[in-house]
């Protein structure tokens, strides 16, 4: 990266260049290179004389992409931070923000410092002295009343670090378990579905992000921004446990098959950030695991019906294997082209399907660790897949297109299909534990009651407040879960659907 007269060169136009093949081509190895780029820059930087890093920052100027992808590389330092603890990965991110100037959106570097700052600590580093360090050698043009010197250099002392960075210091490792005494509910109800029980986050949250009950039917699990409330499921209206995770935007919720173990995904910091997966112990409320192994926000997660596997995907668009118990590194199935949001097991556990935001479902078989099927045909992006509890050669897929499927993977093809049932989208479906009913719901803000093989209908429930994700289902498949607004979430009672009706072809 140097020049002939020994100066910093700042190939500006050729990252410009790789921006734009990176957002056209859609290639993570794009990212991967101007990444490792600008963080040989950042070294270089540090040992620079005054004249050159003041040009390197002027090289900048105007370049809207290059400024964002700083910002970005704050946050991907924090990330790398937190996997490696290495000061190397500080002092890349500080350097970033130095080049970048505050040119940009000076509020999201600011989040993006906090983040830095939080990961350095809990790597055990002490982040002030770098922080001086690299403020010292940064610009003194005042943006917004304050330089980036002086931003840097007394970060710690800014209304920001008092809000939310010490904060989250002092009570990163707090959890809260405090038992109480259920309240039994009644799912009885024959005429309709019927509001049991709301359960409210007491505790300020205003956003709940995902939903499971327990294999037992005893607990309700639920997500907010960064922790797992865990509700009796008689009603009570304050979680009988909060287990606190170092993420943010905690989703996909789920409990192992012998509800020893929940686990839910998220990211270690706001904007661009790394993907995390957290698995506690529900008895003891401790950590099982916790690891960074996707370079975007996971979206969700699953447990195989054996309690041996957990999977992930998210915004990376792959989609991880783990071992539950076990050290090994991640298995990756690659083959999504866009992010991934929902993931299902077959029954007997040997295959995973997966879909997100394209038009593709993707079936993996996980003995070989290789595509079982390609099903194409959803006009949209595809919002929620189930296999058929009983059967593994069956999945049901639904889209934004508006339309539901039933494929047969043992033949292949569609052998039922609903368009426009639930209005221009399906936004989410889960089959009864029986697998005789499939229920569904979409934009029409209806809950949607389907026969589990032929899709003749059987019921509809009208809600217009709370959103139903017909995935929380209880394990009797009479008691729903529905979350709303206000961290409120809702129980009903369904009545038993009659079984019968004609196929719809």
């Amino acid at each position: 990266m140097d020049s002939d007269e020994g100066t910093l060169s700042v190939p500006v136009d050729d990252w410009d260049q790789l921006l734009e093949e990176r957002h056209r081509l859609d290639d993570g190895a794009l990212e991967d290179r101007l990444t490792a780029e600008l963080a040989e820059l950042g070294d270089r930087y540090l040992e620079a004389p005054t004249d050159q890093r003041e040009a390197v920052r002027r090289a900048f100027d105007g370049r809207a992409a290059l400024l964002d992808a700083l910002l970005g590389q704050v946050h991907r330092a924090a990330s790398r931070l937190r996997a490696a603890g290495e000061t190397a990965w500080l002092l890349r991110g500080l350097t970033s923000a130095s080049i970048e100037d505050r040119r940009t959106d000076s509020r999201d570097l600011v989040l993006a410092l906090g983040e830095l700052w939080l990961a350095a600590a809990r790597a055990g580093l002490d982040p002030g002295p770098h922080f001086r360090r690299v403020g010292a050698l940064s610009g003194q043009v005042e943006r917004r009343g304050t330089s980036t010197s002086e931003l840097l250099s007394v970060f710690d002392q800014s209304a920001h670090f008092r809000a939310a960075v010490a904060p989250q210091l002092a009570a990163r490792a707090t959890r809260s378990w405090t038992p109480v005494t259920p309240r039994p509910i009644s799912p009885a109800n024959a005429g309709g579905a019927a509001h049991l029980a709301d359960l409210a986050a007491r505790s300020g949250t205003t956003s709940i992000t995902g939903l499971a009950w327990s294999p037992d039917g005893r607990t309700l699990g639920a997500t907010d921004w960064n922790r797992v409330l865990l509700y009796d499921a008689g009603g009570v209206p304050e979680p009988r446990v909060q287990l606190r995770a170092e993420l943010f935007r905690g989703r996909g919720l789920a409990f192992s098959p012998d509800g020893a173990l929940v686990a839910i995904g998220g990211a270690v910091s706001v904007g661009d950030a790394a993907g995390i997966v957290h698995v506690w112990d529900v008895a003891s409320g401790t950590t099982r695991a916790a690891g960074e192994h996707h370079s975007g926000p996971v979206a969700v997660v699953a447990f195989d019906p054996r309690g041996a596997t957990l999977a992930s995907a998210g915004r990376d668009r792959l989609v991880r294997l783990w071992r539950v118990g076990g050290d090994a590194a991640p298995t990756s199935l690659v083959g999504h082209r866009l992010p991934v949001s929902r993931l299902a097991f077959s029954p007997d556990g040997g295959s995973l399907a997966s879909c997100g935001a394209g038009k593709v479902v993707i079936v993996w078989d996980l003995e070989r660790r290789d595509v079982r099927a390609r099903l194409e045909g959803h006009g949209s992006s595809v919002t929620d897949i189930a296999f058929h509890p009983r059967d593994p050669t069956v999945l049901a897929s639904s889209s934004r297109d508006g339309s539901l499927r039933l494929w047969d993977l043992a033949r292949g093809g569609v052998t039922r299909q609903l368009d426009g049932e639930h209005g221009r989208g399906v936004r989410a479906l889960a089959f009864t534990p029986d697998g005789a009913v499939l229920a569904c719901c979409g934009d029409d803000r209806r809950l949607r009651l389907w026969h589990g093989t032929t899709l003749a209908p059987l019921a509809a429930f009208d809600e217009s407040v709370f959103g139903f994700d017909p995935r929380a289902w209880d394990p009797t498949g009479s008691l729903r879960a529905a979350a709303g607004t206000g961290g409120v979430v809702r129980i009903y009672g369904l009545p038993e659907p009659r079984r019968g009706g004609r196929a719809t072809e």
